[in-house]
């Protein structure tokens, strides 16, 4: 069913990854359901139980060539959560998340997106979900604290702002992972 080498194309995988699914979906809803987990309730629940082992089964089978979205959002949740380079690579070493190399090279990549609009947008950053001509809503507060200060003066001002738009969002992940 895999083939091996560069001969896999995107459409090959996509229909290995359907196979994947509807099997580990009828073996879930038909066969083993009460086995995995008694008293499952709703669809959700088995719709997201099959989809990530589908997930893992491409992952595995195919050799960590075909990055999933859930073992690229657990890498990189991982490593942003515990800074454990130990505690990643044993994760990659059981096929559960992608390798601390390609955690690196994503957030190189991100990076790099971040400064590329901050230059463009005349050294301001300004988030990628911000779209032009959509109202732009921009709450400020001054904040005062009376408190010891560096200063002596015993009292601190900050002013903190919050920008956001309403309606859907132009970009996607798809954006900055057409780079990595």
């Amino acid at each position: 069913m895999f083939s091996s080498g560069e001969e896999s194309t995107d459409a090959t995988f996509f229909l290995q990854q359907t196979i994947f699914h509807e099997m580990v979906h009828f073996a879930l809803h038909f066969g083993g359901t009460a086995i995995l987990n008694e008293g499952l309730e709703g669809d959700d629940d088995v719709k997201r139980k099959v989809f990530s082992i589908a997930q893992d089964i491409v992952y595995a089978v195919l050799d960590s060539r075909k990055l999933t979205p859930k073992h690229i959002g657990l890498g990189l949740a991982l490593h942003q959560a515990t800074r454990s380079e130990a505690l990643l690579v044993m994760f990659h070493a059981e096929k559960h998340a992608i390798g601390i190399d390609t955690v690196r090279r994503i957030d190189a990549t991100i990076a790099q997106n971040i400064l590329e609009k901050f230059e463009i947008n005349g050294y301001v950053y300004i988030p990628d979900n911000i779209v032009n001509g959509r109202m732009i809503h921009c709450p400020c507060d001054i904040i005062d604290v009376l408190e010891a200060s560096l200063d002596g003066k015993n009292t601190f001002h900050y002013t903190q702002m919050v920008v956001w738009q309403r309606g859907p969002e132009k970009y996607s992940v798809a954006n900055c992972m057409a780079h990595v």
